[in-house]
């Protein structure tokens, strides 16, 4: 069995309605991979979500975000 190992850094710099959450169609990789290990920089957060349209209603839901980059979340669960 591979050994995991994860930090997750927490982001309160902003307020979570500030912050909107984007959807991700998983076309981007993550991380980078060097020697068997995946490393990934990702920060949890709060965000507004719309997951019908822009205009439409949101919600405050926690997302992952890649370190420097808006909260995202999988909103197709087709693969690609």
């Amino acid at each position: 069995m591979e050994n995991v190992t994860a930090l997750i850094a927490s982001s309160s710099g902003t307020r979570s309605a500030d912050v909107r959450i984007l959807s991700n169609d998983n076309r981007v990789p993550a991380g980078t991979l060097r020697a068997k290990v995946l490393t990934l920089r990702i920060e949890a957060r709060l965000g507004s979500w719309h997951p019908d349209s822009d205009d439409a209603p949101g919600a405050t839901v926690p997302a992952f975000a890649g370190e420097g980059h808006a909260p995202t979340i999988v909103a197709d669960s087709r693969l690609h």
